[in-house]
């Protein structure tokens, strides 16, 4: 959850000073119960265990953006290790920070940011899309052997391979065709 600093002074004028509300601000960030957004807006880490992909998002301020890459493996439950690198994929800016424990990793992948679905409140790449951006980038998901053992567990559906071959035809490269559709041979036998 977004915390606005101005917002808060606003709402809460008549029972606590802006000095006051500055210094508990600042002690719940020393105490990891709030997370120091950008100066003057903090965000409160949800229960759900998904703030770090919450907060990825908000980074990029709106610009159709989705975890995606080693997140969106990680989020899919295809991969065992949580990475501590955020990658949220948008159609306007690349750029990295650290924040806490987590580096944010925003990726600019123009027309090709498209694919995405909503799982309890936060927006990633659909399975299909994810196959697709992990042969697209293997670098951003820790290198062939790791793509070729995630894309081992994704249990497409039969409309997910629809998917997969529509982003293929679309925004693929033949060398990318050719590199699914080998790892697909191989994994799947067809």
């Amino acid at each position: 959850r977004r915390i606005d600093f101005l917002d808060l002074c606003k709402a809460l004028a008549s029972r606590f000073s802006r000095k006051y509300l500055s210094v508990l601000l600042a002690r719940l960030v020393q105490k990891k119960r709030v997370d120091r957004f950008q100066r003057g807006v903090f965000f409160v880490p949800s229960a759900t265990g998904k703030s770090e992909y919450l907060i990825g998002l908000g980074l990029s301020k709106g610009r159709g953006a989705y975890i995606g890459f080693a997140s969106a493996l990680y989020f899919h439950h295809w991969i065992d290790e949580k990475p501590f690198t955020v990658f949220v994929v948008n159609n306007a800016v690349s750029r990295s920070m650290k924040m806490g424990l987590f580096e944010y990793r925003l990726v600019n992948l123009g027309e090709k940011a498209q694919g995405v679905v909503n799982v309890d409140g936060v927006d990633v790449s659909s399975p299909a899309k994810t196959v697709f951006d992990a042969f697209l980038h293997p670098e951003y998901c820790g290198g062939v052997q790791k793509v070729l053992s995630a894309f081992s567990h994704a249990d497409l559906s039969k409309d997910g391979w629809r998917e997969l071959l529509y982003y293929l035809e679309e925004l693929g490269s033949n060398c990318l065709k050719q590199r699914v559709g080998f790892a697909a041979e191989k994994l799947f036998g067809s």
